[in-house]
């Protein structure tokens, strides 16, 4: 919903990363009470969406921000079905926007698939080179 899988086509399989998986026709808009999205608490808004981002980027991020706008928010999620192929999610375990738990949990309530776990945050997974455990 928030951007293709990763896909390993030689592989024969998609990996999403921090998954925003949505059910087949649901509506981005919906996504968030229907998988029952719970935060982190006591952090604010901006430890809670940049957590794991160093603070000089944090720092320069509103001079860089744009209003959002977004034709699909309120459109189904275009697929009937998941892709044919075996499906995963790589979990951010430091994640504090969505959380570890949650993350297993919608893997597991929507795709039914496999999830492998790394030690960082879901802006950060991509830039650390710590190897993946399940």
């Amino acid at each position: 919903m928030t951007g293709p899988p990763i896909e390993d086509k030689s592989a024969g399989f998609a990996e999403f990363r921090a998954t925003v998986a949505g059910a087949p026709g649901e509506k981005s808009a919906d996504w968030w009470d229907d998988t029952g999205y719970q935060g982190a608490e006591g952090l604010s808004e901006l430890q809670h969406f940049y957590n794991g981002v160093p603070a000089e980027i944090v720092a320069q991020a509103a001079a860089h921000g744009r209003e959002q706008v977004s034709a699909e928010w309120n459109e189904p999620w275009p697929p009937d079905a998941w892709p044919d192929v075996p499906t995963g999610v790589l979990v951010a375990r430091d994640d504090q926007f969505f959380l570890a738990d949650f993350q297993r949990r919608v893997a597991a309530d929507r795709a039914s698939c496999r999830t492998r776990s790394r030690a960082a945050t879901r802006l950060r997974s991509a830039t650390r080179n710590n190897s993946p455990t399940g």
